[in-house]
């Protein structure tokens, strides 16, 4: 079967995940969408016709929802389908339909496929691991590519999120950070200098300071011309000092080499953590992925008005996946009980990234250590076992080579 000039119309069940219908949706552009819904699945539709009027241009005329579609039962599913099918046919003849089989469980899409198995009739299906359309029915039909739709906050609101503040859209949170990527870069090119094998460090000395001493709840200096005593200072470590005091973020001398002070809260938030993500971001820009975002809050659309909001530390979306990239700076298992760190992207990703989301945590110093007792931790192990892929101490170094994979394959890769 040949496309035809016909007008088109679109049968999508509503399930879990919206993008198996947003995308096959928003690639044919059919001109009438009809949104099954069953009882489980009633919020679903509701969202997934708000996105497509809020963020793919659609009129809420063209699309319509159904309910009553049964849960179980293969007989009582394929006469659900049977009668729409009949309504369809009646009242739109001058429609060509087509049946998206990406959405619903499978038991669903075996009894409507059953039922609108026609040589007039097309059946679609949607492989995201290939970004392709592929054509079920009529059978010899080439697949299609699946075009960009998903920009982060349209991503993010097919999952039922929000996407609010964001560092990256600052102007001047931009300028300061492109002002500061020469040192960005050192620092990361020059990590085992400030940071040793074992953890240990003039970053973590400093890492310390600013967090228990200097920065208060608000980010704010607690006392501005409060200089501050390092415990120990390395004739290495002045070259570290002299560089972030050439770049205006510490008040150091080598004739004092113990004591340091912030010029400012900026300063103070960019080396407690700050320059790791603006590492992130720099690299990620680089590599011309489609969409970047650093330091942005999001919140639970259904519960806005709760006020509870998380904070991504760095956001991409490309060829309509995402990836979820976590921060570090501090020795997690100092700072925060390790557990804690792997939980929280977890359980980002599970709720705001949904089926085609990776997860990233990228960490200044070594997140696998040995305790006093010499038992070995290997955190990056049990992150994995949540599909966390950690990069760690001088593997940051090869942050770009893992995101131009990501954006080619679809899913990460980290070196040895």
């Amino acid at each position: 079967m040949t496309k035809s000039n016909r007008l088109t119309l679109m049968v999508c069940i509503a399930s879990a995940q919206s993008a198996a219908n947003i995308l096959p949706v928003v690639a044919r552009r059919p001109e009438r969408v009809i949104i099954v819904q069953s009882e489980k699945m009633v919020r679903q539709a509701g969202e997934l016709k708000h996105w497509l009027t809020t963020h793919a241009d659609f009129q809420p005329e063209q699309l319509d929802i159904r309910d009553g579609l049964p849960d179980s039962g293969i007989n009582r599913l394929a006469e659900y389908a049977l009668d729409l099918r009949g309504e369809l046919e009646e009242f739109w003849p001058e429609y060509r339909l087509i049946f998206n089989a990406t959405g619903g469980n499978k038991l669903m899409a075996l009894a409507f496929v059953d039922v609108f198995r026609d040589d007039n009739i097309e059946i679609i299906y949607t492989d995201t691991d290939h970004d392709l359309l592929e054509v079920l029915e009529p059978k010899d039909q080439p697949a299609e590519h699946i075009p960009a739709v998903f920009n982060i906050p349209s991503y993010l609101a097919s999952q039922g999120y929000l996407a609010r503040k964001t560092d990256s859209d600052d102007e001047n949170w931009c300028a300061n950070a492109l002002r500061r990527k020469p040192l960005t870069k050192w620092l990361v090119e020059n990590i085992d200098s400030l940071i040793k094998n074992d953890g240990s460090g003039l970053l973590p000395q400093i890492n310390g300071i600013i967090h228990n001493v200097v920065l208060d709840r608000n980010q704010q200096l607690r006392s501005p011309k409060d200089y501050q005593e390092l415990n120990y200072v390395s004739y290495r470590d002045h070259q570290v000092l002299h560089r972030l005091t050439d770049e205006g973020i510490l008040v150091w001398t080598a004739d004092d080499d113990q004591k340091i002070q912030f010029p400012s809260a900026e300063a103070a938030q960019y080396l407690g953590g700050r320059w790791l993500e603006e590492y992130a971001w720099h690299i990620a820009r680089d590599t011309g992925a489609e969409n970047i975002a650093a330091g942005m809050d999001i919140t639970d659309a259904l519960q806005r008005r709760d006020g509870v909001r998380n904070e991504l530390d760095m956001v991409m979306v490309h060829n309509n996946r995402l990836l979820l990239v976590e921060c570090k700076t501090g020795q997690i298992q100092k700072e925060q009980r390790d557990s804690e760190v792997i939980y929280k992207l977890d359980s980002l990703a599970n709720h705001a990234g949904g089926l085609y989301c990776e997860r990233l945590l990228v960490s200044a110093a070594p997140v696998d250590h040995q305790r006093k007792n010499g038992q070995k931790v290997k955190v990056s192990a049990r992150a994995r076992s949540y599909d966390i892929d950690v990069l760690q101490y001088q593997g940051v170094k090869k942050l770009r080579n893992v995101l131009l994979n990501w954006m080619e394959k679809g899913w990460l890769t980290i070196p040895d």
